[in-house]
């Protein structure tokens, strides 16, 4: 039988969770698996090697060409590696024996960053759920011959209604929490 080269873990985390997957990756490290890809909501790919004590960041933007290349630079610059771009985050490491372990420089950018996760994802997600799920259910409840889809169709977007909805006030909780934490720690 061969060596494992690699393996596949699924852990799912909201976008909220940001500081729980950093954790993660870094317990994976302690390990010896070592972050190469995400491949799926969930999916990280791992390469084995020598356990070792690696910080993993991750930092939300929209950066494109130059934009991202100047912004990896900078990163470089102060000794990260960039692994990856997923989803929008952008994935660094770094040995945790280096002195500045962090890639924010005071809470005033972790806020923005908090603030920046708000406006690009859980907004959207608020928003396609007023403009869309709730007209769709009232429409439902009020006139179901129009839906003549089947029962299994109702029971399969309540499941998906409530999904949403837990969704969406645990992540903007987290967010919230998030922004009172660095709020609290600024002042």
């Amino acid at each position: 039988m061969g060596k494992i080269d690699s393996i596949t873990k699924f852990n799912f985390f909201t976008i909220s969770d940001y500081e729980k997957e950093e954790k993660y990756l870094r317990e994976m490290a302690n390990k010896g698996y070592h972050l190469e890809s995400i491949f799926f909501p969930g999916f990280y790919k791992f390469q084995k090697g020598e356990p070792k004590d690696i910080v993993y960041r991750l930092d939300f933007n929209n950066f494109k060409g130059g934009e991202k290349n100047s912004y990896i630079k900078l990163f470089e610059d102060y000794g990260w590696e960039y692994l990856l771009e997923f989803v929008g985050w952008s994935y660094f490491r770094k040995d945790a024996k280096e002195a500045d372990i962090e890639i924010f420089s005071d809470d005033e950018s972790r806020l923005n960053l908090v603030n920046r996760i708000f406006v690009a994802r859980l907004l959207p997600l608020i928003l396609i759920f007023v403009g869309i799920f709730l007209p769709d259910t009232r429409n439902m409840i009020r006139e179901p011959h129009k839906y003549l889809i089947g029962f299994g169709f109702y029971q399969l977007f309540g499941l998906f209604y409530i999904l949403y909805v837990v969704l969406i006030i645990y992540t903007g909780y987290r967010l919230f929490k998030l922004n009172r934490k660095y709020i609290k720690i600024k002042d």
